[in-house]
């Protein structure tokens, strides 16, 4: 339960630990994706990264077995009802929606990032859509909103706890937009409204379901504008 508190230091651990740890998964699963001759590159980049990020769970595991003598997944709330994931996805659509609208009111740049050429085969498309509105999100989740918005929040309070856990989700997503100010003010304030979540259920697991309805959207629109010949979220 989430009156076990954890801290700093707790945090420091986790990080110390897990860093290592994901880079050695990363390139490990890189390196046997590439030889086992998978030529989608965005696909492989995709699942070496959900590896990576799957090998931090041990320790978040020991960090909090050893100091908290719980289970991560329910200290960190990882759980939803039913209910709560019946209003959380929608929202995350109803989310995606508004940061179209901010995106156009921003004029927010049309780039060509990165992730474009990765994704440009079929392969890779396909694996970003099921990877994007599934694990990734939950590992994103669990991380911002479940390990570091709680402490956050207790530190310094509800909103500028919740926009704190906000900013590094965003700059993880900095790059895929060669660091554009306004795809970082956008992805913040998506950011935010996953943690509002989180914060009004009380469940991680709400603010990952809510992710998941977000990138579903904006999934659907740039398949849609693949296909239309105009990609109808480029600009977020």
């Amino acid at each position: 339960m989430e009156d076990r508190e954890w801290g700093v230091t707790d945090i420091l651990l986790f990080l110390g630990l897990a860093v290592p740890v994901f880079f050695a998964g990363f390139l490990g699963a890189a390196a046997l994706l590439s030889a086992s001759g998978v030529q989608a590159k965005g696909a492989r980049l995709l699942l070496a990264q959900m590896i990576g990020y799957a090998c931090t769970l041990g320790p978040l595991w020991l960090v909090f077995r050893q100091r908290l003598d719980g289970n991560p997944m329910d200290i960190l709330r990882m759980k939803v009802s039913r209910r709560d994931a019946a209003s959380a996805f929608p929202a995350g659509m109803l989310t995606a929606l508004g940061v179209l609208v901010v995106a156009a009111v921003l004029r927010t740049p049309q780039l060509d990032t990165p992730m474009e050429e990765l994704l440009a085969d079929t392969v890779s498309l396909a694996a970003a859509a099921i990877l994007g509105t599934t694990v990734a999100p939950w590992f994103e989740e669990l991380f911002f909103r479940g390990l570091l918005q709680p402490l956050a929040v207790r530190t310094i309070g509800v909103v500028p706890g919740i926009v704190l856990a906000a900013l590094p989700f965003a700059l993880l997503h900095a790059p895929q937009y060669g660091w554009s100010w306004r795809h970082v003010l956008i992805i913040t304030i998506a950011g935010a409204c996953f943690g509002w979540r989180r914060h009004r259920t009380g469940s991680t697991g709400a603010a990952w379901v809510m992710h998941a309805g977000y990138n579903l959207l904006l999934f659907t629109g740039f398949i849609a504008g693949k296909w239309a010949g105009a990609d109808l979220t480029r600009s977020i």
